[in-house]
């Protein structure tokens, strides 16, 4: 099993102004801190806390937050308000006291956000699009797929691929594949496992050439409350919780109707939000899964360059430099690659 439950916190949270949250929806860690940043859509606010669910602070949204993104070199978080239809920038530099950073409106209800090479791909279910904006708000182009995709809810961007969640519960709920680019449908992936398939999709992440999927039920029709994991060709591998059943024990996601919402991977753990039945405070949480992931560092590089530029084209890839180190990550099926 690549995925195994670790722990959970909520819905009470020593230090939250409103005691408990509800309905926890959106949710990302900034690596560089180690906090853990949750949406609480009902109670309009972001609650921060550490990885073991002890609080570091809060501040209010001005309606009801959706999805956030945490870019954690830049110390910025993007917040979706479905309400306002605005995407909100904040710094969060100091924790403590986070001012607003701005904000640009996206003309229609955003949910997910994803941050790729200084470009915003925002979700706008409600409409038949992923809108792309730059870092400053201003519109750059919409992701259509010729008219071939709806409903969607959240995104991640791999390579030249955008991979987005479309949310609909009759009869399944798909991935859409998109050029990142033209935005043009390249594919879709509808995969079944131990008789259960897609239905009301929500967050998806993306780590070491796996994708992890939040699917909120419901339980009809073959479907359930659980979190998918698959390999990078959009296979099946596992989801949780094993049993393919929905419950309030450790690892299972809650017979809500949107349950599991949203993901975020960070340290090798996932960090999901599980809301309670009705959105009821009383049992929402956030449950960590650790991921088994493997890892290789080379301490020296040992392929020549013109192989690291092939490398480069064909894959998915990362890279950054540290204060004593340049850093190049890529992902091939589950291994991570490192070499400084």
């Amino acid at each position: 099993m690549t995925v195994a439950y670790s722990r959970k916190w909520g819905p009470a949270v020593s230090g939250y102004s409103l005691g408990s949250f509800t309905l926890p929806h959106g949710i990302g860690v900034h690596t560089g801190q180690g906090n853990v940043y949750m949406v609480a859509e009902t109670d309009s606010r972001v609650l921060i806390t550490d990885t073991s669910g002890v609080y570091v602070g809060e501040w209010g949204l001005p309606n009801l937050g959706r999805q956030i993104h945490i870019d954690s070199v830049n110390n910025i978080a993007y917040v979706s308000c479905y309400s306002n239809v605005n995407v909100l920038k904040y710094d969060i530099s100091n924790p403590a006291s986070v001012a607003s950073a701005g904000s640009f409106g996206v003309g229609t209800g955003p949910a997910g956000i994803s941050l790729f090479n200084s470009e915003l791909y925002i979700c706008l279910p409600g409409t038949s699009k992923i809108a792309v904006h730059d870092l400053s708000g201003v519109w750059q182009r919409d992701l259509t797929g010729g008219g071939g995709i709806n409903n969607t809810t959240d995104c991640v961007v791999v390579g030249d691929t955008v991979y987005a969640t479309s949310y609909n519960a009759t009869p399944t709920g798909r991935i859409l594949l998109l050029d990142k680019t033209t935005g043009a449908l390249t594919g879709t992936w509808e995969p079944t496992l131990g008789g259960k398939i897609f239905h009301q999709l929500f967050g998806i992440a993306h780590t070491n050439g796996g994708f992890y999927v939040c699917d909120g039920g419901p339980a009809a029709g073959g479907g359930s409350h659980l979190l998918w994991v698959l390999d990078s060709n959009g296979n099946a591998v596992e989801f949780v919780h094993a049993s393919g059943n929905y419950g309030t024990g450790d690892g299972y996601f809650q017979g809500a109707s949107n349950s599991p919402l949203n993901c975020a991977i960070a340290g090798g753990e996932i960090y999901v939000t599980d809301n309670a039945d009705n959105g009821s405070p009383s049992t929402s949480r956030v449950q960590v899964f650790a991921l088994n992931l493997t890892e290789e560092v080379w301490n020296v590089f040992p392929y020549s360059w013109s192989t690291l530029a092939a490398i480069w084209n064909i894959l998915p890839y990362s890279w950054g430099v540290t204060a004593n180190k340049a850093l190049f990550h890529y992902t091939q099926g589950k291994r991570q690659k490192e070499f400084q």
